[in-house]
C-alpha cells in the first residue's frame, strides 16, 4: 500500500486508507506518502496523536457525530463537519420534531425538519450513484477495470458441452486475478469434509448426476454408501452397481467382495483402460458400520481403505465425505485434494492445518477451502432440472439386499444349473434364488436354529419339493411339518413302520424333528443307514435340530453332520456356538428375523431368506442325467 501511494500520485491514483484501530498502524512511511489525514472522534489521545500528531480528536464532543479534523499537507489542522447520507434505516423517526424551524420574518411559514425524511425514498447515496452511472452512460465512458473479480456465486451450475472434462468446482484465485474450474478427471480421488448442512451430500449427488448424463453404463460403473437419503435420487440409474446404507454390514461386505474382484480383474488384465471407469461414492465415512465406536468398524473400514488405495492404479475413482477427522486421516493424505466445507468452528480449521483467516467469508452450501493452497472454492450444485442418465447395455450387475420375505412366485422360472435341486429362498449378493443342489451338497440336509426361527417351515418346504412321499418322525410335530409338508407322522418309537415305508418306497423323503433327542435310541442306526443310501436312492433326508443343542455338544448324530460344514443355520448371529460347530463364517450382521438363515457350504456362507409357508414352487428345470460311469471310477 505504501509503494502504491508513493508511485500512484504521478499516475493519478487516488488512495483512501481507513482503520478503526490506528494504534501502531500509521507508520512513518505512510505519513510521508499520504497527503491528508482525517480523524473523527477517538477514545484515546494516543490514537489521535498517531493520526494527526495532535490529541485534539480525542477531545471532540460525542454529541456532534460527523465532526472531524483534517491535517492538511501544509500542516494546518482544520475542523469540519461531514455530510450525512440518509437511508431508510439511517435513524429512527421521532413522533414529533424536537424543534420547529421558521423563516425569519414569516411567522406562518414552516420549513421541513431536517431530521425527518421519507423512509421509502431513495437515499442520497443511491441518487449520487444513479446520477454517476447515467452520466457515464450518456458520455459513453469505458467502465474502469475493477481491481478484483466478482465474488464466487452462492450457487454455481457449470455450463459445459458433453465433450471434455467435467468441471465440478469453481476456484477463486485472487492472487492471480482469475477464477478457474476444477475438473473431475478419471481416475480421481477427492475427500469432502464438513458438518451437516455444509453441502457435502448435495455435491456428491450433483457429481453422480452429471457424470451419468455424460457416460453410458458400459463406460462408467458406480457404487455408493449413504444414510438412506443422500443418494436416494440416483438409486435407479443403470450405472449403479449397488447402493447401501451405513449400517448394512452384510451389504458393505458384499461391496468389499465386488470391489476386490473388480480390482483384481483389472490388475490381472494389466490394462485399466479396457474396462469401464469405476467410481465409489461414500457419503459419511464416519458413520460406516455404525460409527467409529462400533465393533464392526475396523472390519469394514480397514479393508475398504486398502482397496481404495490399491484400486487407484487400476482405474478406480473415489469421492468420500465425512467429518473433519477424515481430512487429516489416511484417506485425506492419499486423496488428490481435500476440500473443507463450512468450517464454522475455528478449531476445525486448526485441526486441518488451516489458518483461521482461510475460512470462507460467505456461509452457503458448497462453499469450502482447498487444503492444498487455501483457495476458496464453490462446488457445483445439482441441476435445477435433473439430467436424464444415459442408458444402454454393459451396466454393472446390481448388488441387492436380501428381502425380508420370499414367496414361491418369485422363484418361478429360476435356473439352478444341471441336475435336481430344491429351492431354499432368495439371497446372496445379488438377491437371486438360492437352491440346494443335492448332487453337490448331498441328499441329507441339516437344518438348525433356535425356537420360532422357522426351521420347521424350512424342513417342510424342502420336503414338499422332493416330489415323493414324505414321512415325519417327531414326538411333537409342529403345524408346519404336519400340514405344510402333507406327510405321514410317526413317533420315534415306530422304527419298524419307518423301515417298512422305506422298503416299499426307496425314494421316501424322511424328515426327523428333534434330531438331538435321537442319540442313543433304536432310531439312530436307522437314520444313519438312511443317510448312507440317500444318494443311491436320490431320497431326501431332512434332519432338524435345536441350535443350542448343536453348539453345546461334541458327540451325537447332529454334531457329526455339522462337522461336514454343510447345512442350513437359522438366526446364525444369535448362536455363535452353533455357527462355529457348523463352520459358518461371516455371520455378523445377519438379522434374526423369521426365515433368515445362512447356507453353509464348503464354498462359503450365503445369507438367504427362506421361502414363506405357502404353496410349493414349480420344480426347477433339470438337465438330462449323464449315463452311469461303467469304468469303475466314482
Amino acid at each position: 500500500m505504501v509503494r502504491l501511494a508513493a508511485v500512484g500520485r504521478s499516475l493519478g491514483v487516488h488512495l483512501i486508507l481507513a482503520t478503526q484501530r490506528p494504534s501502531g498502524a500509521i507508520t512513518p512511511d505512510i505519513r510521508a506518502n499520504i497527503n491528508g489525514r482525517i480523524a473523527f472522534r477517538v477514545r484515546d489521545a494516543p490514537d489521535s496523536v498517531d493520526i494527526l500528531d495532535s490529541p485534539a480528536a480525542a477531545q471532540l464532543s460525542p454529541s456532534c457525530p460527523g465532526t472531524g479534523l483534517l491535517r492538511r499537507p501544509d500542516g494546518e489542522l482544520v475542523a469540519f463537519r461531514a455530510a450525512t447520507v440518509f437511508s431508510s434505516t439511517a435513524r429512527p423517526q421521532p413522533a414529533e420534531p424536537a424543534c420547529s424551524v421558521r423563516r425569519r420574518g414569516d411567522p406562518g411559514g414552516r420549513l421541513e425538519d431536517p431530521e425527518r425524511h421519507d423512509p421509502d425514498a431513495p437515499s442520497d447515496l443511491h441518487r449520487i450513484v444513479s446520477a454517476a452511472r447515467s452520466a457515464a452512460a450518456h458520455l459513453r465512458l469505458t467502465p474502469a477495470r475493477r481491481p478484483w473479480l466478482e465474488p464466487l456465486p452462492v450457487r454455481w451450475e457449470p455450463t459445459t458441452s458433453p465433450a471434455g472434462d467435467l468441471p465440478w468446482a469453481l476456484i477463486d484465485r485472487p492472487q492471480t486475478q482469475c477464477q478457474e474450474t476444477l475438473p473431475w478427471v478419471m481416475p480421481a480421488s477427492f475427500v469432502l469434509v464438513g458438518a451437516a448442512g455444509s453441502g457435502r451430500s448435495t455435491a456428491a449427488r450433483a457429481l453422480v448426476q452429471r457424470l451419468t448424463a455424460r457416460r453410458t453404463p458400459a463406460e462408467l460403473h458406480i457404487y455408493g454408501v449413504h444414510d438412506g437419503r443422500a443418494l436416494a435420487e440416483v438409486d435407479a440409474i443403470p450405472h449403479l452397481g449397488g447402493l447401501f446404507c451405513h449400517d448394512d454390514v452384510r451389504g458393505l461386505r458384499a461391496l468389499l467382495r465386488r470391489l476386490h474382484d473388480e480390482v483384481t480383474q483389472r490388475e490381472v488384465a494389466g490394462s485399466p483402460g479396457a474396462h469401464p471407469d469405476l467410481l465409489v461414492v461414500i457419503e459419511g465415512w464416519d458413520l460406516l458400520a455404525g460409527g467409529r465406536l462400533a465393533p464392526q468398524w475396523g472390519g469394514i473400514t480397514d479393508p475398504l481403505q486398502r482397496l481404495l488405495h490399491r484400486g487407484r492404479a487400476a482405474g478406480m475413482s473415489s469421492l468420500i465425505t465425512g467429518d473433519v477427522a477424515l481430512g487429516y486421516g489416511p484417506l485425506g493424505r492419499q486423496a488428490d485434494e481435500v476440500i473443507a466445507l463450512g468450517l464454522d468452528s475455528p478449531a476445525d480449521a486448526v485441526a486441518l492445518g488451516l489458518p483461521t483467516s482461510a475460512r470462507p467469508t460467505t456461509r452457503c452450501p458448497g462453499r469450502g477451502v482447498l487444503l492444498s493452497d487455501h483457495s476458496e472454492v464453490q462446488l457445483a450444485a445439482p441441476p435445477r432440472v435433473a439430467p436424464v442418465a444415459t442408458v444402454g447395455p454393459g451396466g454393472p450387475r446390481r448388488l441387492l439386499p436380501v428381502p425380508s420375505s420370499v414367496s414361491s412366485e418369485s422363484l418361478q422360472g429360476g435356473g439352478c444349473g444341471t441336475g435336481p435341486a430344491w429351492w431354499l429362498g432368495v439371497g446372496g449378493d445379488h438377491g437371486e434364488p438360492v437352491p440346494w443342489l443335492p448332487e453337490v451338497l448331498g441328499y441329507t440336509v441339516l437344518v438348525s436354529g433356535p425356537s420360532r426361527s422357522g426351521r420347521s417351515t424350512a424342513a417342510a418346504s424342502l420336503a414338499r419339493q422332493s416330489g415323493g412321499s414324505t414321512m415325519v418322525v417327531s414326538r411333537h410335530p409342529s403345524r408346519s411339518l404336519a400340514a405344510y409338508a402333507d406327510a405321514r407322522i410317526v413317533s420315534p418309537d415306530e422304527v419298524e413302520t419307518l423301515i417298512a415305508a422305506k422298503r416299499s418306497t426307496p425314494r421316501l423323503t424322511v424328515v426327523v424333528d428333534e434330531l438331538d433327542a435321537v442319540t442313543g435310541t433304536p432310531l439312530e442306526p436307522v437314520i444313519r443307514e438312511l443317510i448312507e443310501v440317500s444318494a443311491r436312492d436320490q431320497a431326501q433326508v431332512v434332519l432338524v435340530t435345536e441350535s443350542a443343542a448343536l453348539g453345546s455338544r461334541m458327540r451325537g448324530l447332529d454334531a457329526e453332520l455339522a462337522r461336514r460344514g454343510v447345512g442350513l443355520l437359522l438366526h446364525p448371529a444369535a448362536d455363535r456356538a452353533a455357527a462355529e460347530a457348523l463352520r459358518a463364517r461371516d455371520v455378523d450382521g445377519i438379522p434374526s428375523i423369521p426365515g433368515r438363515a445362512a447356507l453353509v457350504t464348503p464354498a462359503g456362507t450365503t445369507e438367504v431368506q427362506l421361502l414363506a409357508p405357502t404353496a410349493p414352487p414349480s420344480p426347477p428345470p433339470t438337465s438330462p442325467r449323464p449315463p452311469p460311469d461303467r469304468s469303475g471310477h466314482q
